[in-house]
């Protein structure tokens, strides 16, 4: 069964400090056995898609004020809908608890990390001298005093583009704790794409490295140079020295917290809102599920304009009392780098991407002294796995979220995720539909869509929402064994002959259990009939032949999926054409069937 986590569980704090106020009701449900809102259904009957929103909150402790809020609607249309599951005795109508409730904001995790952890290390970038929890605190303050002179408070906005460091980390830590909303860009951005976030965010200071200081400024907003050379206009420290102003802000678990930009359904990049609540809850649901804690030596692979890459270093590290180990750039994309500074810093977690992962695992390099390696995105394929396990005794623990979700939503379980799988929901209801958004049983293909409290709801730089309230991902999915596993994109798929979706990712999976390919990558292709095939290239493992893998492989695919389903062909390549992430490009691989 694939049930909405208990009320019990850590995934979901309601913003006040004071409890429900005095005569507040709530929704409870009496059986949470009874609730499958994955597949839509409560004891034994279907769910419409509101009363499933509804007994989300209900599930959650949500007062019947907060639910009719987040739904747009009135307490009376609400009990309305749910009249029906009330006569059954799904759901009831009381008093709610007037206990305290934690509020889950960015300035109260910093807060207590600092008076928590104050004589540990906190941030441990490479080649630099270490910033402990007390003295980050202090300077943490000192950047936030001089925000506020610079006349930002909460609900003000900055923009970030620069190499993660020291500075970066301080700031993003000042800002939350004034509610001033942080949007981080991509370093790979070009003046033409960052001059277009400028124009979407309207930030009141822009913040760059002195590499990418010039593309800023071509926007015209004031601007703050970190890591410039001394002497150097508009200098980060020169701009620390000046006055600072009193420091006083209310800042809520449903404010925004930071901007995060990712591309939409249409391929222009939007700004995806993430609240406080949010990264709190996703950052304690990592910490909770696998074990991250005090004295951890934490290396995140990712920039932070991605969620992880963000969160993981900053926000999971300081609700831990853990250190982030900062990497200089050749360390986040050089194996060879990044192996030496797991070493030389004592790296115990390590944060990263299948495709880090895969190119790691081909290195060949040991990695010592790792406990866990978390890995976000799809499941690694089977033959890197087995490589990296003769690197290293840390077991790989696997997440999938998006940025609309705040990077987790869902997780393995505590006996690991089965082959192919990613694993259970946590804080969110996710469903499996059709193209008519009917939710499909157990088995069947579909597009992944999701609810819940972490899901974003504001967008900047685009008209793209959520669809009555729920995100549809674009992901291919299916329950397996009570858990999901990813197929791929709904875009990166062809139809068999026999009218089934075949997903590139479930091909690539079967090539990549040879061992002679470190990496495979499918792209769609036309056969001279207008019919949908596909095309497989792959990339060898350094120092082995290329004779007789492309026949091997073919093999594996004819007997996993047919000759309709199996690649027209399998080329052989060097490397792939890659995003800035490392992901594959797909569209950019040859088309060509000749």
């Amino acid at each position: 069964m694939h049930r909405i986590p208990q009320a019990k569980a850590p995934v979901y704090r309601r913003p006040t400090e004071a409890g429900a106020p005095a005569g507040a009701a709530a929704l409870t449900v009496p059986d949470l056995d009874a609730l499958d809102l994955h597949q839509g259904r409560a004891g034994g009957r279907d769910l419409r898609g509101r009363q499933v929103e509804i007994l989300y909150w209900a599930a959650r402790g949500a007062t019947l004020d907060d639910t009719a809020a987040r739904l747009g609607l009135s307490p009376g249309a609400v009990l309305e809908e749910v009249a029906p599951l009330s006569e059954a005795g799904l759901v009831a109508l009381r008093p709610a608890p007037r206990a305290a409730v934690r509020r889950e904001t960015l300035a109260r995790v910093w807060a207590e990390a600092v008076a928590k952890h104050a004589g540990r290390p906190f941030l441990l970038p490479s080649g630099g001298a270490p910033l402990g929890y007390a003295e980050a605190g202090r300077r943490v303050e000192a950047i936030a005093r001089r925000l506020a002179a610079a006349g930002l408070s909460k609900g003000s906005r900055i923009v970030v583009q620069a190499e993660p460091g020291v500075e970066t980390a301080l700031l993003f830590w000042a800002a939350v704790r004034l509610g001033v909303v942080v949007a981080v860009v991509d370093t790979a951005w070009s003046e033409a794409a960052l001059l277009r976030a400028l124009h979407a965010v309207r930030p009141a200071l822009v913040f760059a490295d002195a590499a990418r200081a010039g593309r800023a400024r071509a926007g015209r907003r004031p601007l703050v140079v970190l890591d410039a050379p001394h002497g150097a206009p508009d200098r980060f420290a020169a701009w620390l020295a000046g006055e600072g102003s009193d420091v006083e802000a209310q800042v809520g678990e449903d404010d925004p917290a930071v901007i995060l930009f990712t591309s939409g359904t249409t391929g222009e990049p939007k700004g995806v809102e993430l609240t406080h609540g949010a990264l709190v809850r996703t950052a304690r649901l990592l910490a909770e599920t696998y074990g991250i804690r005090a004295g951890d030596r934490v290396l995140t692979l990712a920039e932070g304009h991605s969620v992880s890459g963000l969160r993981n270093p900053l926000v999971l590290t300081a609700l831990t009392g853990a250190a982030a180990v900062l990497p200089a750039g050749a360390e986040r994309r050089r194996p060879a780098a990044a192996v030496e500074l797991c070493r030389r810093a004592g790296v115990s977690v390590l944060s990263t991407v299948p495709a880090c992962l895969k190119a790691l695992a081909a290195a060949g390099q040991p990695l010592e002294g790792l406990r866990l390696i978390l890995c976000t995105g799809a499941p690694l394929p089977v033959a890197a796995a087995e490589r990296l396990r003769a690197l290293t005794p840390a077991p790989v623990r696997g997440y999938y979220g998006l940025t609309e979700t705040a990077g987790v939503c869902v997780v393995e379980p505590p006996g690991g995720a089965a082959e192919g799988a990613l694993g259970v929901p946590r804080g969110v209801v996710a469903q499996v539909v059709d193209s008519e958004a009917r939710v499909l049983p157990p088995g069947a293909v579909g597009e992944l869509r999701l609810y819940g409290a972490n899901v974003a709801t504001r967008f900047v730089g685009s008209a793209e929402a959520l669809r009555g309230g729920w995100l549809y991902t674009g992901d291919l999915a299916c329950w397996r064994d009570g858990q999901l596993a990813l197929l791929g994109r709904v875009r990166e798929a062809v139809k068999t002959p026999r009218g089934d979706l075949l997903a590139f990712a479930e091909i690539e999976c079967v090539l990549e259990r040879d061992p002679a390919v470190a990496e495979a990558a499918v792209r769609a292709v036309r056969d001279a009939d207008g019919g949908e095939r596909t095309l497989a290239y792959l990339r060898l493992v350094p120092h082995v032949a290329e004779g007789g893998v492309v026949a091997r492989v073919m093999q594996r695919a004819l007997e996993a999926f047919g000759p309709q389903g199996a690649p027209a062909a399998v080329r052989v390549v060097v490397d792939f054409p890659r995003a800035s992430n490392g992901k594959v490009r797909r569209d950019t691989l040859p088309g060509d069937l000749a």
